[in-house]
């Protein structure tokens, strides 16, 4: 009889260390997919802000013709000041007098973004982000 309840004891501890390692194991796998859920809209967020900050800066321009590209740099001729928008390990943007007597560009971070490419062609703008496409028509 000492036996049996040895026995049942050992296989009932055995069943809750099953239970428990197998919850564990879901949590776990729950958790990595969450965080990589997380990171998924974190990236997207980042090309979102991005593209929609350009917009808005390009919306701003009063005409195609107040927009110029220069060195990979999208310069907005405003009446009192240019915009700079450009990119150095981050998006950045710099309010100056003129674009052409700057030499150092110290502007704010707007966010972070590995590549940018700006090109103009036709009123039209094509914005690159890290191999992601943005179409502007500006008339």
């Amino acid at each position: 009889m000492k036996k049996n309840s040895i026995y049942e004891l050992f296989l009932g501890l055995l069943l809750v260390c099953v239970f428990v390692l197998c919850s564990f194991y879901i949590i776990l796998l729950g958790a990595k997919s969450y965080s990589d859920m997380v990171s998924g809209n974190n990236i997207e967020n980042t090309y979102r802000v991005a593209f929609d900050y350009i917009r808005n800066r390009v919306n701003e321009a009063k005409s195609i013709n107040d927009i110029k590209v220069m060195d990979n740099m999208l310069i907005i001729d405003n009446d009192d000041y240019d915009v700079v928008i450009y990119h150095d390990d981050y998006l950045k943007e710099m309010m100056v007098k003129d674009y052409r007597d700057t030499e150092v560009l110290d502007g704010e971070k707007i966010v972070k973004i590995d590549d940018l490419k700006i090109e103009i062609k036709d009123n039209h703008i094509y914005v690159d982000i890290n191999d992601r496409k943005m179409e502007l028509v500006r008339r």
